[in-house]
């Protein structure tokens, strides 16, 4: 084992040691402890994939909902007319399509927050083609 493992494998055992102490001398409640449990677990980044539909002046859905470090696959359906999707703090920008067309668009999301989509053709995002990608 490298250094790094075994670093790791001690702080987790001194960690198991110190909470078992603590919880039977009553110092640490169980919402503690479940609190520690959750941080101490490594979440796996997940692909999450989305159809989103693109029709005059809308998108549906309008709102989507990911983990931070997950990759986001997104397919762009155009119902009707021509469209994109561009979400600029992640640089993610689709091809255009016109009805009936598809397209997809990959990228990770790296930070947290709340970040507008929209279409960027003409002057759709004004006239309401935008939606939230929410990173938590």
């Amino acid at each position: 084992m490298n250094k790094k493992v075994i670093t790791i494998v001690v702080a987790v055992l001194l960690l198991a040691a110190y909470v078992r102490y603590g919880v039977s001398k009553g110092e640490i409640s169980a919402d503690d402890l479940a609190r520690l449990e959750d941080s101490t677990e490594e979440r796996q980044p997940e692909m999450k994939e989305f159809i989103v539909e693109a029709n005059n002046f809308s998108f549906s859905p309008t709102e989507l909902r990911v983990k931070r470090g997950d990759s986001i696959k997104i397919t762009l359906v155009s119902r009707e007319g021509f469209h994109d999707f561009v979400v600029e703090e992640f640089n993610a920008r689709s091809a255009s399509v016109n009805t009936r067309q598809e397209t997809v668009i990959e990228y990770v999301a790296d930070k947290e927050g709340e970040f507008e989509f929209y279409c960027s053709v003409g002057n759709h995002r004004q006239m309401g083609m935008r939606g939230k990608l929410i990173v938590e």
